[in-house]
């Protein structure tokens, strides 16, 4: 179940379309489930991106791994065609979403026709900067934790095992730099890509058709 969204923020290079293949790619145990289980219910944007074929995803522009909103129906075609040989979803993230909030004003001050189709599945932790360039802190390191301190959260996760809240992905946020100022290691502690706040929305399977 998805929270119906009422308003969408401006179309900037900071929201965009994801093609997401789920798979158990996680190095440890899930905390409390079955790998299956995860593998699921998790709608973030960890996993294998783009998995059409070279043709088929070159076909696609992508701006840092997410493709356009005006590119909706050949990302639509693109699903189609990828989900007759694997499990995927088709997402809308919206990064920085701590700071533009999920409740903004429409596009000019109108209703984007995006968003009868969309429903917000919650918050994820970590990037998208391309195809073969991604990261989930909650999939890595509170559904398959390393440290106690962020395992805890994977409780507060919701249904889709994401943030249910900015508030929660923010408490999760202050766990990790806590221990990263005691010596701990991520993802984003050594590379260029910071750890943002991603909204991710789902398309009614309608939209799909």
């Amino acid at each position: 179940m998805s929270a119906r969204v009422t308003s969408f923020a401006d179309l900037t290079s900071d929201n965009g379309l994801l093609v997401v293949e789920r798979i158990d790619h996680a190095g440890r145990s899930p905390a409390g489930m079955t790998r299956q289980q995860v593998v699921h219910r998790y709608k973030g944007i960890d996993g294998a991106l783009w998995p059409g074929d070279e043709t088929e995803t070159d076909a696609l522009p992508l701006h840092r791994g997410l493709a356009g909103l005006s590119r909706l129906d050949r990302v639509r075609s693109y699903v189609r065609a990828v989900r007759t040989r694997s499990k995927c979803d088709l997402l809308l993230v919206e990064r920085r979403a701590a700071e533009q909030s999920t409740q903004c004003q429409p596009v000019d001050g109108k209703d984007h026709p995006i968003q009868s189709q969309v429903g917000l599945l919650g918050y994820d932790l970590g990037f998208v900067e391309g195809p073969d360039n991604n990261y989930s802190l909650l999939y890595h390191e509170v559904i398959h934790p390393r440290f106690p301190d962020l395992g805890r959260f994977a409780i507060a996760l919701n249904q889709n095992l994401l943030a249910p809240s900015l508030d929660v992905a923010q408490e999760i946020l202050s766990a990790q730099r806590s221990l990263e100022q005691g010596g701990a290691s991520f993802e984003t502690t050594v590379g260029p890509e910071i750890c943002d706040t991603l909204a991710v929305y789902e398309f009614a399977e309608r939209a799909l058709a």
